[in-house]
């Protein structure tokens, strides 16, 4: 195993690599800071189920009001505004839209 890490070609290509994934994570950390200070919570959540609707399903609701930085009670005052009013805007349809395939999903399994 030393000899390998000795590897001259090696070594470069690990550093590299190592380089490249901490700049990964630098950029998530970053959109993520974006987030909390551009956005409110009803954004951050129907951003969620926009792109990590795969997420939500397998996810408690604990977890995701902890994700998007509020309490449960709060996310579900979110869920019920978003889910009760569709035609507010066009997030909210698509959130009633793509929840209504989840549950059908749900239910033909």
């Amino acid at each position: 195993m030393q000899l390998l890490l000795n590897h001259p070609l090696l070594a470069y290509k690990m550093e590299r690599f190592d380089r490249l994934l901490a700049e990964h994570y630098l950029v998530c950390f970053e959109d993520r800071i974006k987030l909390f200070i551009l956005k409110n919570p009803e954004e951050r959540y129907l951003d969620l189920l926009q792109y990590g609707k795969d997420v939500l399903e397998r996810m408690p609701q604990h977890y995701i009001a902890k994700y998007i930085g509020i309490t449960p009670v709060s996310l579900s005052r979110i869920r019920r505004r978003i889910f009760s009013l569709p035609m507010q805007n066009k997030y909210a349809f698509n959130c009633i839209m793509i929840h209504q395939s989840i549950s059908y999903l749900l239910l033909t399994e």
